[in-house]
């Protein structure tokens, strides 16, 4: 079986940090830069999906769009050997003094493109930190910058939890355009565990939020995941209704980004319907406007989805030239579910070739990283391929 892309993450922009000084000042620039932004444009926590796009399994690239899973899929650069966000939860819990003390230096950190004076950006949040403990982390967007990253990171219980915290402050504020978003990635994690029922309910619940708030791209996003869901549960007419619904919102919002992750959905449908040139046309039609953004997430699904259309074409050596270029871009990108998939489908240009043994060598490879990620329904894919080759020696 081949496998899908992960989700892409659309609408929003992931902030990488460039490491100078110290792990604290990375630490509190962080908190700073990300408070700022969120004040600047009120992110809707996805990323197109990705795009975010859960690995999906079959002759599948589906992209959750605005997966809220809001990051436009860079990879944060670590400090040294690296902090996660979530060691960056744990700093700031027990790290206040060693903020002050950096303050009271006056110290600069870059992060980004922006340069910012710890002293005028961040003094007013640590005061605030330091009248009551954890008020940093009181903010939904930092929670659920903590849950994308865990998602990324596979790690899924730790995601639902930074989610689910992230809704209850919503909540709290009546922040309810905050809170589709949280309902958003939530059910992306539900849809991720196999759980389409759950899943569901949390996308509908967000729409209906979108529809009162007449947030029409808000409400791209959430029939677009929806339709990813249904594409999933085996329902492909329902879910090119959805993606075709969320296809014209984003052509009316001139969305270019969006309008990608729908004409590539669209594109999974036909493919699976047995339509390869129906279904090239709507992916070429997506890698155009990938290429024109400078989008190389976006670029790499577009690839890949190529390639399956020419694998079950029966064009193994063109399919094989989409998955190779596909697999550059995720090794790139540090993308290990994107990587996966790529060997997993390159795994297959080369069973149906013949070469069990090159084959078994990518398989192995992708299992891996799939059981890293705890994405057991990818690797249950592959496992199956992997027993399909035992079956062929046995035979």
């Amino acid at each position: 079986m081949s496998l899908s892309f992960l989700p892409e993450v659309s609408s929003g922009t992931f902030m990488q940090i460039m490491p100078l000084i110290a792990a604290i000042g990375v630490v509190v620039g962080l908190v700073a830069l990300y408070s700022n932004y969120r004040k600047s444009k009120k992110v809707d926590d996805t990323k197109q999906g990705t795009h975010v796009s859960q690995t999906n399994t079959g002759a599948s690239n589906i992209d959750l769009t605005n997966c809220t899973i809001n990051i436009n899929k860079t990879p944060v650069e670590k400090f040294g050997e690296a902090e996660t966000l979530a060691e960056v939860k744990k700093c700031l819990e027990t790290h206040v003094p060693e903020i002050v003390g950096t303050i009271s230096k006056g110290v600069e950190v870059t992060l980004d493109k922006y340069e910012l004076s710890l002293v005028d950006a961040v003094k007013e949040k640590v005061e605030q930190y330091k009248k009551t403990k954890n008020e940093l982390l009181k903010d939904s967007g930092i929670l659920t910058t903590l849950g994308n990253e865990a998602y990324y990171l596979g790690q899924m219980d730790n995601a639902l939890e930074y989610f689910k915290e992230a809704l209850e402050i919503d909540e709290e504020l009546k922040d309810k355009r905050g809170k589709a978003t949280d309902l958003n990635n939530i059910g992306i994690v539900y849809q991720n565990w196999g759980k389409p029922e759950k899943a569901l309910e949390y996308y509908k619940e967000a729409l209906e939020i979108d529809e009162e708030l007449k947030d029409k791209r808000g409400k791209a996003t959430r029939l677009n995941n929806i339709g990813s869901l249904y594409y999933d549960w085996g329902k492909p007419e329902k879910a090119l209704e959805y993606f075709k619904e969320a296809l014209e919102i984003n052509e009316e919002l001139k969305d270019k980004r969006g309008k990608a992750t729908c004409l590539n959905n669209i594109g999974l449908v036909y493919q699976n319907w047995g339509k390869p040139e129906k279904a090239l046309e709507y992916f070429k039609e997506a890698l155009e406007i990938a290429e024109e953004l400078k989008d190389k997430q976006g670029k790499a699904t577009r690839l890949n989805n190529i390639g399956l259309v020419y694998q079950n074409w029966g064009k193994p050596e063109k399919a094989l030239e989409y998955y190779k270029e596909a697999l550059e871009i995720n090794e790139e990108l540090k993308d290990k579910r994107g990587k996966a998939t790529c060997l997993n489908n390159i795994g297959l240009v080369y069973q149906n070739w013949g070469k069990p043994e090159k084959a078994l060598e990518y398989f192995k490879e992708s299992l891996a990283i799939f059981e890293e990620l705890m994405d057991v329904r990818s690797a249950e894919t592959v496992k199956e391929n992997i027993r399909s080759i035992t079956r062929q020696k046995h035979q």
